[in-house]
């Protein structure tokens, strides 16, 4: 199947696969000597003879066994052994096995999150963040299913094949019948079940994906929702969802069920047709050691083929997931080198760039030219939408434009010295997000932490004094700096941008949701942090820019 293959590219390992696969036949392999060995046991008990057979006879001449009590002890504790053996190897092996799926989720996530944190910033703006939350949280852990549900068929199918040699040992032409029997009736529930598993694993997905996304909308606008009245909205929608969820969650586990109670039935039947079959026959001399054999290959045998129905139906519900996962590792990434440095001491040139974005059709910038020189302070500004935030990603290397180049003192900026290049800014933009921690760590943001570089910036943003009515750099913020004023907030963003004494700082309307006043505050302390450094300010209010000397108007 085309999902088996795409889940080995994804979880890798082949080799170890490949062994735990293995393992899986062997403990299957041990739980069949295992049932096997009661039927002889028992028949020795019962008819109190030592069985007359070359390997017997080897064993009691090799122990000196000589009556029959002194062959149950040993016969008595050659089982006991074997099982205390069995049980160990099945706590090695769910140990094992357990790990290894465990692990193999861990892979998952991780190449997921990986991948996801090196996506082309031109496709990530075209992703839903919602989605690719879903895919990496709960669909990584639907990979876990899937591939316990494989080893368990395996693991399960050789349990079932040795039942099958059993019965073929002891009655070939009922073995075949029997295998006809229950293969028409493993077909006929997974050819019947298949179809409506199918739709319930589109619907989970479907219904998973809006769970996600009206929990994302809501939280991540929690003060809008509260101010126009729609809690009521929002939880109905969460609830329709969550309903579809659960509905679609309990018909799948009641047609997981339902196979189990169909085998049960089919079994008690066969089983009283096999001692119909061998009264009729004349074989009720050996009907307690025949039935024996049936009764515990039937005993093993139906919760086998029940779990392995059971796996097959848990496979074909989360099959989404594999596509899901193995299509979002597919998605463009970029891969940029630190093999060389970049310097900027005199001019940066974009030179003829042209630049749209997927999807459309129409350039934002066809053969744009624009020279900075260092120590400038350069102006961006016109209507939305005409793309200044966009010109000034290709600057800082984060969009790569279709034609054209930025070059720096005469070197060309490309994936050799990309990371160089992207390190000697300061990017300020209107929303600054700050998660739930405290200052110093938004401020460093995962960087190398210095307490005393962190401190400076803070007094260079003139937030220091503020912090330490507080808790100083200790100073929790809240998710998203709720606890913070607006105001505050970006004096944070400022401190962490200059937190790397980047060579140019980008404030991309890092002010426009401020009052004027402090608007005016902060760019005056922004305007006296750059002396030294090249500013590059997108705005649409004249008085943020009225004091750059370059003013570049788009239309």
């Amino acid at each position: 199947m085309e999902e088996i293959k795409k889940l080995f590219e994804l979880i890798g390992h082949k080799k170890i696969t490949v062994y735990i696969m293995v393992f899986s036949i062997f403990v299957a392999l041990i739980e069949f000597v295992g049932l096997a060995l009661i039927v002889p046991y028992v028949s020795i008990a019962v008819n109190q003879t030592i069985p007359d057979n070359k390997y017997v006879s080897y064993i009691t001449d090799a122990l000196n066994i000589q009556t029959f009590p002194d062959f149950m002890v040993f016969a008595s504790c050659f089982v006991v052994s074997f099982y205390i053996l069995r049980l160990v190897i099945n706590l090695i092996y769910n140990y094992v096995s357990l790990r290894f799926v465990n692990k193999m989720r861990h892979i998952v996530m991780s190449k997921l999150f990986n991948h996801y944190a090196y996506i082309d910033y031109a496709h990530f703006v075209f992703r839903n963040s919602s989605d690719l939350k879903k895919t990496l949280l709960q669909e990584s852990l639907n990979t876990q299913n899937i591939i316990q549900s494989m080893i368990d068929i395996i693991s399960e199918l050789f349990v079932l094949l040795f039942l099958m040699g059993l019965i073929l040992y002891t009655d070939w032409k009922l073995a075949v019948v029997l295998t006809v029997i229950f293969g028409v009736v493993f077909y006929m529930v997974t050819f019947f079940l298949k179809a409506k598993v199918n739709l319930l694993a589109d619907d989970r997905k479907g219904y998973a994906r809006e769970l996600h996304r009206q929990v994302d909308e809501t939280l991540n606008n929690f003060k809008f929702t509260k101010l126009i009245g729609a809690e009521g909205i929002r939880t109905a929608g969460f609830n329709e969802n969550s309903y579809g969820l659960f509905r679609v969650n309990s018909s799948f586990q009641l047609i997981n069920q339902t196979p189990k109670f169909v085998l049960e039935t089919f079994g008690f039947i066969v089983i009283v047709a096999i001692i119909f079959y061998l009264i009729q026959s004349g074989s009720s001399e050996a009907l307690i050691g025949t039935l024996g054999v049936y009764a515990i290959a039937f005993y093993r045998g139906l919760p086998s083929l029940n779990k392995i129905i059971s796996s097959f139906n848990n496979f074909q519900y989360f099959k989404n997931t594999i596509t899901q996962v193995h299509d979002d590792l597919k998605i463009l990434t970029e891969s940029y080198s630190s093999k060389s440095k970049i310097l900027f001491n005199e001019v940066i040139e974009l030179k003829n760039i042209s630049f749209r974005y997927e999807g459309t059709n129409e350039n934002l910038f066809n053969d744009f030219n624009l020279t900075i020189r260092k120590g400038d302070k350069v102006a961006i500004t016109g209507k939305s939408g005409c793309g200044k935030s966009t010109l000034a990603d290709i600057l800082m290397g984060i969009l790569r434009p279709q034609k054209g180049n930025v070059v720096v003192d005469g070197a060309l900026v490309n994936e050799t010295n990309m990371n160089a290049w992207r390190a000697g800014f300061g990017y300020i933009p209107q929303e600054i997000y700050l998660y739930d921690g405290t200052v110093a760590d938004n401020v460093a943001f995962g960087r190398e932490y210095d307490e005393t570089r962190v401190i400076e910036v803070l007094k260079l943003a003139n937030i220091y004094e503020y912090l330490q009515a507080k808790n100083g750099i200790e100073t929790l913020v809240g998710e998203g700096g709720i606890q913070l004023s607006g105001g505050q907030k970006q004096r944070i963003g400022i401190a962490r941008a200059l937190y790397s004494d980047p060579h140019i700082l980008v404030l991309d309307e890092a002010t426009s949701a401020l009052d004027n006043e402090t608007e005016a505050l902060i760019m005056d302390e922004i305007y006296k942090i750059s002396e030294d450094k090249t500013l590059i300010i997108i705005a649409h209010r004249l008085s943020t820019v009225k004091s750059c000397k370059n003013k570049i108007i788009l239309e």
